[in-house]
């Protein structure tokens, strides 16, 4: 009898274990920021072992509904509901999606929500906004605010925001920065195109102007063969974040990009780990703007940089060409940079993972594709997301150009938490959000 118990008993620590290595973590790659400039090895091994405390947020979703996701054309958002072909999440009700949200939010883990408010006057001036759809439902209304500002310029660094900033750390605020740093900074950020997302006039168009429509592209293998390119191409703008690799994959994923978002640390990082995929750079075009989001001090230095046209003054990428990065051309006008606020903002409102609470809490953020698909969700009319984290994840790669590695979660990130924001944002006609059955389909 003692023998059996022994057998049992070891026999559920090996499926503990196996269980742990398949879904363990938070991150569509560990070079979103784990690596923050580590080697590979010392990366992949924090944030392995970092998860092991979220054990309760890591398993897979339980399959709700038929085997049944979304049409692979996505509607525009605000639009009247269509039949679609298959989704994961059929079965699954309005009400509980929201309730799932709800019932897995954590706090925020800052002590206030002291926000500069400051008119966000980008888009919604057309029929069909996102912004009528947010202002309908008592949730969305009670989450999203069009009354802070999204990126940050010139005229918001002040000595009197450098004391309110400075009780949080970056990206949400500026602890620890120096006063001199943030001048240099200000001098930088001055130009008319650091202050407008699209530097186009869109606040003066009526009522009956056209929706801005904007595809947000993240880098999940749900797009391998999904051949979404011309259907991304034909938004009026395209984001996209970390490893976009468009060459040789241009069928899924399109061609354009219009905004890369990115810190210098994940930038570098993803340099690093797609090299052998064909990342050399961020995307180089006439109509690509680079929007930082200033993680640490060393994305204030690299914007500086970029706007003088000099090389990197100081912090660990000291000596580094900005035109490395982005190119030569106008570089000054084609950069920009989140506001503390608005990040902070966007993590207390929509992703206050648990794992704030945790011992993970100083290296938690929101992933680097959910901060430019919920940018656009502040700056679009209509908004398509394609390539983000979906209720099926386990049924594709980790991204559309590596077919081998499977999705791994990171502690630094919470993906099940965005993957449950998507869905409701999905479910409640905010935007679309692009499934398929499985990788054949």
């Amino acid at each position: 009898m003692r023998n059996a118990w022994l057998r049992a008993f070891v026999l559920a620590c090996v499926l503990v274990l196996l269980l742990l290595l398949f879904y363990v973590a938070q991150d569509q790659s560990w070079a979103e920021s784990c690596g923050r400039g580590h080697s590979e090895w010392m990366a992949r091994s924090r944030c392995y072992l970092a998860p092991l405390v979220t054990w309760g947020r890591i398993l897979p979703p339980k399959p709700t509904g038929t085997d049944a996701a979304a049409a692979p054309t996505a509607e525009p958002a605000a639009a009247p509901a269509t039949p679609t072909a298959w989704d994961p999440d059929r079965g699954e009700s309005v009400d509980a999606t929201v309730k799932e949200w709800l019932g897995a939010k954590g706090k925020s883990g800052d002590d206030d929500d002291d926000y500069r408010p400051e008119a966000n006057k980008f888009a919604g001036n057309c029929g069909r906004s996102l912004r009528g759809v947010t202002a309908a439902d008592q949730t969305l209304k009670s989450v999203f605010r069009f009354d802070l500002p999204v990126l940050l310029w010139s005229d918001h660094i002040t000595a009197s925001e450098f004391e309110r900033l400075s009780y949080y750390r970056t990206p949400y605020g500026w602890k620890g920065m120096n006063w001199t740093d943030l001048e240099e900074a200000k001098e930088a950020l001055g130009r008319p195109e650091h202050r407008e997302m699209f530097e186009v006039a869109t606040r003066e168009r009526g009522p009956t102007a056209a929706c801005v429509r904007c595809a947000v592209v993240g880098n999940g293998g749900i797009l391998a063969g999904s051949g979404k390119g011309e259907e991304i191409d034909a938004h009026d703008y395209v984001f996209r974040v970390n490893g976009a690799i468009t060459a040789h994959f241009e069928k899924d994923v399109g061609t354009r990009t219009s905004f890369y978002f990115f810190s210098t640390n994940t930038l570098a990082n993803s340099m690093a780990a797609y090299k052998h995929f064909g990342f050399q750079h961020p995307p180089w075009s006439e109509e690509t703007r680079y929007v930082f989001v200033p993680c640490g001090h060393q994305d204030y230095y690299m914007v500086t940089a970029a706007v003088k046209g000099v090389t990197v003054s100081k912090g660990p990428n000291k000596y580094q060409s900005p035109h490395t990065y982005f190119g030569k051309k106008d570089v000054k006008k084609k950069v920009k940079m989140l506001h503390p606020d608005f990040l902070r903002y966007l993590k207390n409102n929509f992703l206050p993972s648990t794992l704030l609470q945790t011992r993970f809490k100083d290296i938690y953020r929101p992933s680097t594709g959910a901060i430019a698909l919920l940018t656009a969700l502040h700056t679009c009319d209509q908004v398509s997301a394609y390539g983000f984290i979906t209720s099926n994840y386990n049924s594709f790669p980790d991204h559309y150009f590596d077919p081998v590695q499977q999705l791994v979660f990171y502690a630094n990130h919470d993906m099940n938490f965005e993957r449950m924001l998507w869905k409701m944002l999905r479910k409640l006609r905010v935007m679309t959000l692009y499934q398929r059955r499985n990788a054949k389909d």
